[in-house]
C-alpha cells in the first residue's frame, strides 16, 4: 500500500467514524476449565507408546477425573514425573474463520501440546501464562480433543527426565505444584487483534499512556478503527476517558501508542483502592480489558513515596500455601481473609516468596488495596541448582513474570533475586535489572533481596542506574536482648555515630553500608500453629495426600514424643497449651523487633517472616495467631 493511498484511507475511515462505532463484543472466550482426563505415566513411556494419540489414550485402562485448575499431588501423593491430560469439548460453528488461541494461564513444568492428534507445541516454566495459535488445528461444530503430556518438578526423589535432574528448574518450595494448575481457556476473535497492552499511568498530568501491540493476520495491510477506553471499575458504565481513530495494521504486529487524560484522576493506595477499567477494541475483531491504578511508587530524600507522599512500610512475608489446593487458594473467601487479616493488622505490603501469586489473589490484592512485590519464580538460596540451562530459565521466569504483572495497580516493585552464592546469578544481576527495565518503565526494581552478592542496589522508575540501598535480612530468635535491640538501632549509623549514641552492637545485615536508605526485608521468629486445632480442622476438611495435612500431623506427633522424652510432658500435657505459650513468645519477640526497627530514623520499613506459613517454615506464620485472637 502506497503512503498517499494509505493516509487517503486513514482520512476516509477517520470522517466516517461515529460515536460507538465498533463496540460489539467480538472476542469470545471459551473456558476448558472442569472435569479432565489424566493418565499417570510413572515409567516415562507414554510418549514412545504414543499416548498422545486419542485412540491409544482411550485404550488405557488406568485414565482418572482430575479437575482444572488444581495441582496433581491433590490424587496422587507427592508424585514426580510424566502425566498426560485429555480434554473433549466441542467449538461452536460460528468460529468457522476466526483466529483462535489456546492459553494456558499456568502449567508445571513442561507441557507438550497436541490437538486432534496434530503436534501444537510445547512450553517450559510453571508459574507464567502461555498460548499457542490453533484455529488450523480446531474442528468448528464438533468435538475436538486435547491431549497433554506434562513433566513435572524433580523434588523429592533422584531421577531425571527429558535431561532434568533434582532441583534443576524454577520451583516454589512450598510443594510439587504439578500440572494444569491454574486456569485454561479458548479465545476467538478476528483476523485482527489485541496481542499486548501496557499502560504506564502518570500522576504528574494525570494522563495513562496505552503501549500497545497490535496484530494482523491476514496477509495485506488493513484500515481498523482502534478504541480506547477509560472506565471506572466500579461503575463500567461511566466512561472517563475516550479515543477514536482509524490506524493501519500491516501483517504482523504493530506497535501503536495512545495517552488519554484522566480528569478528576483519583489515586491508587491501600487506604483508597481506586481501579480504573481500560479497553482496547479492534472493532468488528477483538475486544481487550483490564484493570489499571492510578499510583506512583519511588524513593526521594531515603524514604519510599506514594503518590507525591511519604509512607512507611510495614510488609509481611507470604508463603502462599494453601490447606487443600496447596498453591492456588482453596477459595476465594480464604483469600479475602488472608489479605484483610494483613490489612487489620496495620499492614500496607505483602512479599509473596517466591512466585507470581495466582491472578485471582492479585485481583484481590489490588480491589482491597495493598502493595505487593513481584518476584519470579526464582528462589536463589542456591536453588534451581546450576546446570547450562539455568541462566536461560531465570532469564524466562524474570521476563514471564514481569509481562503477566505490569498493568497491576498492587504491584509496585519487582524483586529478581535473593541471597545469591554463585557467579552466574551475581553476573546475572545486571542484565536482569536492564531487562525488566526495558519491560516495564515504571516500577522499582530491587536486584537482590538481602545484598549478599555486592550489597542491594534499587532502580528508580525510568532509571537505568541504580542507587545503593541497604536490604536487611535477620533472624536473631525469641531472645531480644539489648544486644540485638541496640543492633536494630545501629543500622545506618558510623561507627562515630554509634558510639556517640551509645551503641556497640553490631548492626544486622550483610555488606551494610552507612548513611543509606535501608529496608530490613526479613524480620521475625517463628513458633509453632496451634497444632491441635490445626489438625481437627484438617481432620474434617482436608485432604490426606496434601504436603500440609501430613506435615500438621506429623509435627504434632513429634511435638508431644519430644515433650515426654524430654519430660516436659508433665509441664505441658496438653499440646495446646504449648502451641499457645510458644505463639505468645514469638509475638513478644515480633513485637520487640518490631518497636526497634521502628525507633530508627534511618529504617524505612520492615517485612515480618511471616504472614502465612508453609513446608520447612511452617511455625513463622502469623494468620493463625491473629484468626485465634479475632475469635476470642
Amino acid at each position: 500500500m502506497t503512503e498517499r493511498k494509505e493516509t487517503l484511507l486513514l482520512l476516509v475511515a477517520n470522517l466516517l467514524c461515529l460515536p460507538g462505532l465498533g463496540l460489539a463484543e467480538d472476542r469470545q472466550v471459551q473456558s476448558l476449565d472442569g472435569t479432565w482426563e489424566i493418565v499417570f505415566d510413572s515409567e516415562n513411556e507414554g510418549r514412545e507408546s504414543n499416548w498422545h494419540r486419542d485412540d491409544v489414550y482411550s485404550k488405557r485402562s488406568d485414565i482418572r477425573p482430575i479437575q482444572v485448575p488444581s495441582c496433581w499431588e491433590l490424587i496422587e501423593q507427592d508424585y514426580e514425573g510424566v502425566a498426560f491430560y485429555r480434554r473433549k469439548f466441542h467449538v461452536p460453528a460460528s468460529w468457522a474463520g476466526k483466529t483462535v488461541r489456546l492459553q494456558f494461564d499456568a502449567v508445571n513444568h513442561l507441557t507438550e501440546v497436541w490437538l486432534n492428534d496434530e503436534v501444537v507445541g510445547c512450553h517450559e516454566g510453571g508459574f507464567t501464562p502461555f498460548e499457542f495459535r490453533v484455529d488450523n488445528l480446531i474442528t468448528t461444530g464438533q468435538e475436538n480433543t486435547l491431549l497433554l503430556r506434562v513433566v513435572g518438578p524433580i523434588i523429592l526423589q533422584d531421577k531425571t527426565i527429558d535431561g532434568v535432574g533434582p532441583l534443576e528448574t524454577p520451583q516454589w518450595r512450598g510443594g510439587i505444584a504439578g500440572g494444569v494448575w491454574q486456569s485454561v481457556r479458548l479465545v476467538a476473535t478476528g483476523d485482527t487483534l489485541v496481542r499486548d497492552v501496557f499502560i504506564e499511568p502518570r500522576i504528574e498530568g494525570d494522563t495513562a499512556t496505552f503501549h500497545m501491540e497490535l496484530e494482523n493476520n491476514g496477509s495485506v495491510s488493513k484500515i481498523v478503527q482502534l478504541e480506547t477506553t477509560i472506565r471506572s471499575a466500579k461503575d463500567p458504565d461511566q466512561i472517563v476517558a475516550k479515543s477514536n481513530r482509524a490506524v493501519s495494521l500491516r501483517p504482523g504486529v504493530s506497535k501503536h501508542t495512545e495517552t488519554l487524560k484522566v480528569p478528576n484522576a483519583r489515586y491508587w493506595s491501600p487506604d483508597s483502592p481506586y481501579l480504573y477499567q481500560a479497553e482496547v477494541s479492534l472493532a468488528g475483531s477483538d475486544r481487550w480489558t483490564a484493570g489499571f491504578g492510578m499510583r506512583e511508587f519511588t524513593i526521594r530524600d531515603k524514604q519510599f513515596y506514594l503518590n507525591g507522599k511519604p509512607i512507611y512500610l510495614k510488609a509481611t512475608f507470604f508463603e502462599g500455601l494453601y490447606p487443600n489446593r496447596i498453591a492456588y487458594p482453596d477459595s476465594r473467601e480464604m483469600a479475602v481473609r488472608e489479605i484483610q487479616l494483613a490489612k487489620d493488622a496495620g499492614f500496607n505490603m505483602i512479599r509473596p516468596w517466591r512466585r507470581p501469586p495466582a491472578p485471582m489473589w492479585l485481583n484481590l490484592a489490588d480491589e482491597m488495596g495493598v502493595l505487593v512485590v513481584g518476584s519470579p519464580a526464582l528462589e536463589c538460596m542456591r536453588l534451581p541448582l546450576s546446570t547450562p540451562y539455568l541462566p536461560s530459565r531465570v532469564e524466562h521466569e524474570i521476563r514471564q513474570a514481569v509481562l503477566r504483572d505490569r498493568n497491576r495497580a498492587c504491584v509496585v516493585q519487582w524483586e529478581l533475586f535473593n541471597e545469591l552464592h554463585r557467579p552466574i546469578l551475581k553476573q546475572m544481576m545486571r542484565p536482569m535489572a536492564l531487562l525488566t527495565r526495558k519491560l516495564d518503565p515504571t516500577r522499582l526494581i530491587l536486584d537482590e533481596s538481602g545484598g549478599w552478592a555486592y550489597g542491594a542496589r534499587m532502580y528508580l522508575p525510568n532509571e537505568y542506574e541504580p542507587i545503593r540501598f541497604n536490604d536487611i535480612h535477620t533472624y536473631p530468635g525469641p531472645f531480644i536482648n539489648k544486644w540485638y535491640y541496640d543492633g536494630f538501632l545501629s543500622i545506618g549509623l558510623t561507627e562515630e555515630e554509634k558510639k556517640a549514641s551509645g551503641l556497640y552492637a553490631k548492626a544486622p545485615g550483610r555488606n551494610v553500608i552507612p548513611g543509606l536508605m535501608s529496608f530490613v526485608s526479613e524480620l521475625g521468629y517463628g513458633s509453632l500453629p496451634n497444632l491441635v486445632d490445626n489438625n481437627e480442622r484438617f481432620r474434617r476438611d482436608g485432604n490426606p495426600l496434601t504436603p500440609a495435612y501430613r506435615y500438621h500431623h506429623r509435627l504434632a506427633e513429634d511435638q508431644q514424643r519430644v515433650l515426654k522424652e524430654s519430660g516436659f510432658g508433665g509441664l505441658y500435657p496438653d499440646l495446646e497449651q504449648f502451641c499457645l505459650d510458644q505463639q505468645s513468645i514469638h509475638g513478644a519477640a515480633n513485637k520487640r523487633m518490631i518497636e526497634a526497627v521502628r525507633s530508627n530514623p534511618n529504617v524505612s520499613g520492615y517485612c515480618i517472616h511471616a504472614l502465612a506459613a508453609g513446608d520447612w517454615i511452617l511455625g513463622a506464620g502469623s494468620v493463625g495467631t491473629m484468626e485465634r485472637r479475632q475469635r476470642r
